[in-house]
């Protein structure tokens, strides 16, 4: 259970300027101390406040309702004011109202006559007023932001992020997921000022959440278990061996060579505190397996770890909150946040073909176009899927970049010619009219097919409202059966940038969604399943088709952009 510490509560203004548990005590004498806020965060907190380069890149990761808020930004904004009088400061939120919630409350902090006493040099100007922003009288400058509305305008010294997302549907909304992911780039490059810290905190909702994203693309060191951050942290096993870094991937954590005052790995940019609302590992302080004789409805032990916070949830209360929602309990208390512990589909590998015969295979071609040719835009996924009588589906063409619209014109007409398919679908939203310039250009080519519209005006109930990881979600059956098959990057008959194409799509797509960087080509290959396109299976009489080792007089490598 949790450890005996020596108590923080002080009334020396000295200790109360500098002991940040100490100064959180004082401001608020109704909190109860707890291990994990005065022993685990306040040190990092600490090391924010003095500016130590050491603490500039920090990701607090604790489950809802556990004071993260109020301790990690209510309480420490003024605090760090308090050591800084004269920096600019920005937070954000998910939303600009509840970002301004939190900003009354700082305000009121560094209003109060214990803090001006503490912190002369940090209280607010008379003029004052605004919950989203003030002033010090020293020229440091508070701004709250949200995701909503964007920041404009401001530098900042220290950036704190709190709940970039509010809900599980604002995390599987592409558009919100882009909408947070560029603001944050917009105000990392042009609002950070040289040397500033960057903190966030919140809680877990899936490995493509704004902490997911920030994790895969810079490599995150585990401040609470002293080794490369890994999403995969079960119960059962404990810690995976093994680092983010693609360069590393695969070797163990204890051949890693070490280096700054944490022993993190020097290359590794974020310091993780993840802090679960039971122990899975054995931490030091609390262990994986607790003794408190927690019992379920039929009188068997239930097996978990110690409780963070043993005093405000106990363990049957958070035993019954995980019977209630495993999902929401696995993914935001446990703060692993995929499915059943792991990725979608890299337990399912796809079978590989080495030549094709499609001759007898219903054919259809899907398009997944994208809006833009910028670094952080979509890309284009252009695809030919061929349906065996023996129930499989086959990837048989591929056209997957970010190509300009004249360039995906020219793939489409080259590809229906070659292929013939039986229908030709295509994605299209809101005020997105690509099919009238496909129309124009069959007349102009003398060339005429059906084109079917994929996403508006959806007929299938089951279908109107799905997004975009429900509709990936329906490639799962076809995973799970082995049904998937994708040409063999190895074999001779796939032309080498094809096979490269192949290679690309498993490693970053198939193998790492939903926390992949990109997941176009998915997102089209699910469009298969849209009973918009009514794709169909043939019959098992005549030739099948299907995947050959040779004498296959059929096309024999994909075409690629």
């Amino acid at each position: 259970m949790t450890p005996k510490f020596k108590s923080h509560r002080s009334r020396d203004p000295d200790v109360l300027r500098t002991d940040y548990e100490a100064f959180a005590l004082a401001i608020h004498p109704d909190w109860d101390e707890t291990y994990f806020q005065a022993e685990i965060l306040a040190p990092y907190l600490e090391g924010i406040a003095a500016c130590d380069k050491d603490y500039n890149r920090l990701i607090f990761t604790l489950p809802f309702r556990y004071s993260k808020t109020e301790l990690c930004v209510e309480t420490f904004i003024p605090f760090y004011f308090g050591h800084n009088p004269d920096h600019p400061v920005i937070f954000i939120s998910y939303g600009k109202a509840i970002s301004r919630k939190s900003g009354r409350a700082i305000r009121e902090i560094m209003k109060s006559d214990l803090y001006v006493e503490l912190f002369p040099e940090s209280a607010l100007t008379r003029f004052s007023r605004a919950s989203d922003e003030f002033e010090t009288v020293s020229g440091g400058k508070f701004f709250a932001g949200g995701f909503d509305v964007g920041v404009n305008g401001r530098g900042a010294k220290l950036l704190f992020i709190d709940d970039p997302h509010k809900n599980l549907q604002d995390v599987n909304s592409e558009l919100e997921r882009e909408n947070v992911r560029r603001i944050y780039n917009s105000v990392v490059r042009t609002r950070c000022e040289p040397g500033a810290a960057i903190a966030i905190g919140g809680v877990r909702w899936t490995p493509s959440d704004m902490i997911g994203w920030r994790i895969s693309e810079d490599g995150a060191w585990d401040e609470i278990r002293k080794r490369p951050y890994d999403e995969k942290l079960t119960l059962a096993e404990g810690p995976v061996n093994g680092i983010l870094d693609s360069d590393d991937e695969g070797v163990p954590a204890s051949e890693v060579e070490f280096d700054g005052p944490s022993g993190r790995r020097a290359a590794t940019e974020w310091r993780v505190v993840r802090l679960t609302a039971e122990a899975l590992v054995d931490e030091g302080w609390r262990k994986p397996s607790c003794s408190c004789g927690l019992v379920d409805k039929d009188g068997a032990l239930v097996p978990h770890g110690e409780p963070l916070w043993p005093e405000h949830w106990p363990c049957q209360s958070a035993y019954d909150l995980k019977l209630h929602d495993p999902d929401i309990y696995e993914a935001s208390y446990l703060l692993r946040p995929s499915i059943q512990g792991g990725y979608w589909f890299a337990n399912y590998p796809p079978n590989f073909y080495q030549q094709i015969n499609p001759k007898n295979m219903n054919i259809y071609m899907i398009c997944d176009p994208s809006l833009g040719l910028g670094k952080k835009s979509d890309r284009t996924a252009l695809g030919v899927l061929g349906l065996g009588s023996d129930q499989n589906v086959y990837l048989l063409d591929l056209v997957w970049g970010r190509i300009s619209p004249m360039e995906r014109m020219d793939h489409i007409f080259r590809l229906h010619r070659r292929w013939r398919p039986r229908a030709f679908g295509y994605e299209e939203y809101g005020a997105q009219a690509d099919h009238v310039a496909i129309k124009a250009e069959q007349e102009k080519q003398n060339y005429r097919f059906p084109i079917t519209i994929l996403g508006r005006e959806q007929q299938d109930k089951l279908w109107r409202n799905k997004d975009k990881p429900s509709r990936i979600r329906t490639m799962l059956p076809l995973a799970v059966s082995g049904r998937f098959w994708l040409p063999d990057p190895k074999s001779i008959y796939t032309e080498p940038n094809f096979g490269k194409l192949v290679e690309t799509f498993i490693d970053r797509e198939w193998n790492k969604y939903p926390a992949a960087p990109f997941d176009d080509c998915l997102d089209m290959l699910s469009r298969i399943n849209d009973p918009q396109l009514n794709a169909k299976f043939p019959t098992a009489s005549g030739n099948r088709g299907g995947p050959r080792t040779s004498g296959s007089s059929g096309p024999k490598s994909w075409m690629a952009a």
